[in-house]
């Protein structure tokens, strides 16, 4: 099945501050959340599993593999999915 795309969406989640620091959206990148989306690596998963994420630490995360990334900061990256999802039906 093909991942469900909206770029409205993206654009929303790209106007967010960095979710896990507070950092200025003009320094954040959007990221899509692969742990347990059920894709393969380099396979984007739907574009409501999306968070902002200042941009030096999505280099990091992808550096250091995402599963393990969330663990070392001690962050479930759904809480923030879930939150975004929230504002985007609210808005």
């Amino acid at each position: 099945m093909k991942p469900v795309k909206n770029k409205k969406y993206l654009a929303f989640i790209g106007q967010r501050d960095c979710q896990l620091t507070g950092t200025s959206f003009e320094m954040c990148v959007v990221h899509h959340v692969t742990v347990n989306s059920g894709k393969g690596v380099s396979q984007k998963p739907s574009d409501y599993r999306c968070i902002s994420l200042k941009a030096d630490l999505h280099q990091l995360l992808h550096l250091t593999g995402e599963s393990l990334w969330w663990e070392q900061q001690g962050v479930n990256p759904f809480e923030y999915i879930v939150s975004n999802l929230e504002a985007w039906i609210v808005r």
